[in-house]
Order: structure tokens, then C-alpha cells, then sequence
């Protein structure tokens, strides 16, 4: 190498620069080199930050689609459950309804039960005075007869 730049410098056949310009884009080339592997290093952090991002991404789409299937299957069930408190509130319509009916039938039979109740004293009654009538004609008979045979 030495020699080949001997003879370009004797044949001034090259690119001849001073000590001092040399030094100095040595000194460049180097702080390039060096900023170059401290972007390289960037480049790799920024890498690994990038992959940890998207598998954090993949980790939250993951959730998501959970959340989604979750909310899906609520919203079914939701969905289930209110139509067995519809069909509810429609069989307790049903069932206040024929309470009612029988509500008012009792309370028919109730003052007809009133009613029979009140007939059959009446006719107990009758029955007493018809059993002190029959009592007082026999009564009457047995005395005419006794009467009839006394006379006789």
C-alpha cells in the first residue's frame, strides 16, 4: 500500500489532502461510525419496542374478540330472559285474571251460601210452628177424644 501511494504521489497520479484535513475526516468517519452503531443500536431497541407493541396489539385484539364474543353471548341471553319475563308477566295476567273470576264466583256462591242459609232458618221456623201446631191439634185431638169417651 505504502508503496503504491509512493509512486502515485511521484507519478502525482491521486488525491493528495493535508495531515490535518486527513485527522480530521478520520476523526468524522469515526463520530459517522459511532453515531451509525448507536442508530443501529436505536434502530434494534426501537425494534424490540415495535414487536413488543404489536404482540401487545395481538394480546389486545385477542381480549377484544373475547369481549365481543362475551358481549354477544349477554346480549342472547339478555335476550332469552326477557322474553321468559314477557311470557311471565303474561302468565301472571292470565293467572290474576282467572284469581279474580274465582274471586267473584266465591263471592257469589258466598251470598248464595247467605241466601240458603237464611231460607233454611226461615223454614226451620216453619217447621217449629207447624211441629207446636201439630203438637197443640194433637193436643186438642186427645182431649176431644178423651172427651168423646168420657161422654159416651
Amino acid at each position: 500500500i505504502l508503496n503504491a501511494d509512493v509512486r502515485a504521489a511521484r507519478e502525482k497520479n491521486g488525491v493528495y489532502i493535508s495531515h490535518e484535513r486527513f485527522a480530521k475526516e478520520e476523526a468524522e468517519k469515526k463520530e459517522r461510525n459511532e453515531k451509525i452503531e448507536q442508530l443501529e443500536n436505536d434502530l434494534n431497541l426501537s425494534q424490540k419496542q415495535v414487536d413488543k407493541f404489536h404482540e401487545l396489539y395481538l394480546t389486545e385484539q385477542e381480549h377484544k374478540l373475547d369481549l365481543e364474543n362475551e358481549l354477544k353471548d349477554c346480549k342472547v341471553n339478555l335476550e332469552k330472559t326477557n322474553n321468559i319475563l314477557h311470557d311471565l308477566q303474561e302468565n301472571y295476567k292470565l293467572v290474576v285474571s282467572k284469581l279474580k273470576e274465582k274471586e267473584c264466583t266465591i263471592s257469589k256462591l258466598l251470598k248464595s251460601e247467605n241466601a240458603l242459609i237464611e231460607r233454611a232458618k226461615e223454614m226451620c221456623m216453619d217447621l217449629q210452628n207447624a211441629s207446636d201446631d201439630i203438637n197443640l191439634l194433637s193436643t186438642k185431638l186427645g182431649m176431644i177424644i178423651l172427651l168423646f169417651i168420657l161422654r159416651q
